[in-house]
């Protein structure tokens, strides 16, 4: 299965974020100064308090994980998505709520022993 490893750098007060994402070879792509439009940290859970505010967000979400299944994705809303067969990003994934807290991307691997992004 392939892997991907995905760093955001989030400067306290700017509304980018610097990303890096690397691949199990070794390879890494830098996205710069990508533009966010709210706070990254919500929804917040903090168990030893007894607080949490995710009663807020469970209606946008159907299931907890993006699912990796062959050459598509299971989005949280439960749709499958085909992957592209570019090297090129797409998007599969995002949080189309007013917060647009996330958003997954995609892209084929160019490795026919590892189909997947």
């Amino acid at each position: 299965t392939g892997k991907l490893h995905v760093v955001s750098q989030v400067p306290p007060v700017e509304k980018y974020t610097d990303i890096v994402v690397t691949t199990e070879d070794g390879h890494s792509f830098h996205h710069d100064h990508v533009p966010i439009y709210s706070h990254l940290l919500e929804p917040r859970i903090f168990p030893l308090l007894g607080y949490s505010n995710m009663v807020n967000y469970i209606s946008y979400y159907k299931q907890k994980h993006c699912d990796l299944q062959g050459k598509s994705v299971r989005t949280f809303d439960n749709v499958v998505v085909n992957l592209p067969e570019t090297d090129c990003f797409k998007v599969v994934a995002k949080d189309c709520s007013p917060n647009k807290r996330f958003t997954v991307l995609a892209r084929a691997t160019g490795n026919a022993a590892l189909p997947k992004v």
